[in-house]
């Protein structure tokens, strides 16, 4: 799902003061991301790669697996230092390739690196990206400032996972707009079932995601800036499968979940969900958040049955209008198309929704859009609930 494939868009959070104008106007010329308004951190990131040597996982030099399945984070969180300029959605795609930032990377590499990430771009878009189009995604600016010290203190984690061949890009500025807010955020990039063959959208596909997302979570929550008792899910289309295994599995670790157009709302994620051997009626738990599409996928049926598992108090929904499934994710609003935008309207309701939400059930405390701390952030014009209190 808010995401295409990863847009910041969905991050319209009008909650605090927005970035520097030099910032905002360097970053300007892709019509979505005017509309964003960042919290009041400075955002630093960082990439971290790890091997979870109870999995085989066979690649070049290791035709066994033996080293382990890598899973590989790229780490969001608010800082208290401006650093170095921030990096570019260019920058973020080649250390995600690299697995680390670096100052330069060979020429083979980079065009590897850059063709794989349009590949990806246009698989979530479902149409070819025009040379002009692919040149501003890749110059355009992020937040995120490599290497920068973290806030004093520990701040609740919000773990991102999106699709079968997502990476940790893909959901970049949802992900800086949440650590602007004074989240710590884990967007966890996406491997294939070997080096060259790629998950497969069945019960094992899902299964990997969840295990990775398992293995993420336990390097994640030693980390000093890191309140491990206070843990978030945020996912978008297979991802919201593999946070619903997670929960299923794991219930009492995570205080909220929200999914944006994710696999647990059509008729393919609620065919995973039932494979999983702790699935009943009665099995979800804990508060729920679902993005639904107005214009869903026709190509795909619904399939409530997830959503409707969980207590009644639990759960709520709304629908979004004027947004596709692709809208909700690629970085910058590339969804509909670079030069017209994505919906800011329902971009920024969503992100209202999706922060108030998120302060409740992590913080536990109401946002300056819910004064009263109750449920007076129901029903912005841009959306419609469904499933809750008017």
């Amino acid at each position: 799902m808010t995401l295409a494939c990863a847009f910041a868009c969905l991050v319209a959070l009008q909650i605090q003061p927005g970035p520097s104008p030099a910032l905002a106007n360097a970053s300007r010329d892709l019509s979505t991301l005017e509309e964003l308004e960042f919290g009041r951190h400075p955002v630093g990131v960082r990439l971290i790669r790890a091997w979870d040597t109870s999995r085989r996982w066979p690649s070049p030099g290791d035709a066994a697996g033996t080293r382990g399945r890598p899973v590989q984070i790229t780490l969001f969180y608010p800082s208290v230092e401006i650093g170095a300029m921030p990096v570019t959605v260019e920058e973020h795609i080649l250390a995600d390739w690299a697995g680390e930032f670096r100052k330069s990377y060979p020429a083979e590499e980079r065009d590897a690196a850059l063709g794989a990430a349009k590949r990806t771009f246009e698989e979530g878009l479902d149409r070819a990206l025009t040379d002009a189009e692919w040149s501003r995604v890749r110059s355009a600016l992020s937040r995120g400032r490599v290497a920068t010290g973290p806030l004093p203190g520990a701040h609740p984690l919000i773990l991102l996972q999106a699709g079968m061949t997502s990476r940790g890009f893909t959901l970049l500025t949802l992900a800086e707009a949440l650590a602007s807010h004074g989240y710590v955020v884990g967007a966890l990039a996406t491997f294939g079932r070997t080096h060259v063959e790629r998950l497969g959208f069945d019960a094992a596909g899902v299964r990997a995601l969840a295990d990775d997302a398992g293995f993420a979570l336990g390097l994640l929550s030693t980390r000093p800036e890191v309140d491990a008792s206070r843990i978030g899910l945020v996912a978008w289309s297979v991802g919201g499968v593999s946070h619903a295994w997670l929960r299923l599995e794991r219930p009492e670790a995570f205080r909220a979940a929200v999914s944006l157009d994710s696999g647990t709302g059509y008729s393919y994620g609620a065919g995973l969900l039932r494979q999983h051997p702790a699935f009943n009626l009665r099995s979800p738990r804990g508060p729920f958040l679902q993005f639904d599409l107005e214009e869903a996928n026709a190509r795909i049926a619904r399939d409530d049955s997830f959503f409707r598992a969980h207590p009644k108090d639990e759960a709520e929904r709304f629908v979004l209008t004027g947004l596709l499934h692709g809208d909700l994710v690629l970085p910058y609003g590339v969804g509909r198309s670079v030069a017209l935008g994505t919906p800011a309207k329902s971009l920024r309701a969503l992100g209202r929704v999706l922060l108030t939400f998120l302060e409740l059930h992590l913080r536990g405390r109401a946002t300056s859009r819910d004064p009263g701390g109750t449920r007076s952030w129901f029903g912005p014009a841009a959306y419609r609930g469904k499933g809750g209190p008017p």
